[in-house]
């Protein structure tokens, strides 16, 4: 479960999962998506389930 702020029509990063501390994490609230990168990997969160994107 992620811990983030909600800011509308914005775009920040937040690390509050302890895996996730070294990634940067992109919450766009007008889309409900969640996208970091790892690795060079794009990773796209939505709903709680993780996906390769």
């Amino acid at each position: 479960m992620f811990d983030l702020c909600v800011y509308h029509n914005t775009i920040f990063e937040e690390a509050q999962p302890l895996f996730l501390k070294k990634i940067k994490i992109y919450y766009i609230a007008k889309i409900d998506l969640i996208i970091f990168f790892k690795k060079g990997l794009l990773f796209v969160l939505k709903h709680d389930k993780l996906s390769l994107g």
